[in-house]
């Protein structure tokens, strides 16, 4: 089938698909409870956040969990993933 329609089989399968039954990956952000960060003597480290990372936990306080078109609409970007 694959040299009849010249691609791989990815391919085939995902244009064979109905949309309904596809499968796709969305990263889903949510908010972890964990214990203060404490340096080596037991002092508790304050954490500062960025205007845009305050908006996003604020959000999440709010909300259980936020995909990235939730955080672009937010902070009113098109791109909110961080540059590698």
């Amino acid at each position: 089938m694959t040299s009849y329609y010249l691609c791989n089989e990815g391919d085939v399968l995902s244009a064979a698909l109905p949309t309904g039954l596809k499968l796709a990956s969305e990263t889903i952000i949510v908010l972890k409870e964990e214990s203060p960060l404490s340096d080596e003597d037991g002092v508790i480290q304050e954490i500062v956040f960025t205007d845009k990372e305050q908006v996003i936990l604020n959000a999440l306080t709010s909300r259980p969990r936020l995909t990235i078109d939730d955080v672009s609409a937010l902070l009113g970007q098109k791109n909110c993933l961080p540059n590698n």
